[in-house]
């Protein structure tokens, strides 16, 4: 390929990202949280879904071969999630964030905690799985291609014992939170026919361009 078909190629891409631009809002805005925002979400949404069926399932399983599978793809996902909500908060503190100011005070607040508390699990949760790991002597292979070497000089299973049961609180701690999320979005969408626009606004309608 000669520098004439790379530029070529990459006004191609240019073209299609200031289509997708004109089309669809990327970015957040008063009553949208912006195409970017929106993905981040639903494939979250779907991972974590995996991630606690994962989790569940292992707290059953005796040592196998199938457990050191769903091991291995429980931390390949736990890994992917950690990166994707890190990359999410970075979109989120640059990002403009659609309107509270007719939502009332107590559920503005709350909403406003509850982000808060499950982006301090999402970071937390994989962090102490790694550490478990770590504390265990075990290295981490991510969808069986990337080593995660142990940096850590230290053996301490007494130590990762503990670690591991606060991962595994701290997920059913997330669950729960998650649960009730889903509850509160169906209330705003079938109870109160999303009065505030909080459904509408983490949908995909919401972010195409009037013309």
């Amino acid at each position: 390929m000669n520098v004439k078909d790379v530029i070529i190629n990459l006004l191609g891409l240019k073209l299609i990202y200031l289509k997708i631009k004109m089309i669809f809002k990327y970015r957040g805005s008063k009553d949208t949280w912006g195409l970017v925002a929106i993905l981040f979400h639903w494939i979250l949404a779907i991972l974590l879904f995996i991630q606690f069926a994962s989790g569940i399932r292992l707290s059953t399983l005796n040592f196998s071969s199938i457990k050191l599978e769903l091991i291995d793809m429980h931390q390949s996902i736990g890994s992917l999630i950690f990166i994707l909500v890190f990359i999410r908060f970075l979109w989120r503190v640059n990002n403009t964030k659609p309107s509270n100011n007719n939502l009332p005070y107590f559920h503005a607040t709350l909403s406003h905690f509850t982000h808060l508390t499950v982006y301090f699990l999402l970071f937390s949760i994989p962090i102490l799985g790694i550490f478990y790991n770590w504390l265990s002597d075990l290295e981490i292979i991510l969808f069986g291609i990337i080593t995660i070497s142990n940096i850590l000089s230290i053996e301490n299973d007494e130590l990762a014992d503990i670690l591991i049961e606060i991962h595994f609180y701290f997920a059913l701690l997330l669950m729960l939170i998650v649960f009730i999320h889903i509850c509160a979005a169906f209330y705003h969408l079938i109870i109160i026919r999303d009065k505030y626009k909080i459904f509408h606004r983490m949908g995909f309608n919401s972010i195409k361009e009037k013309f």
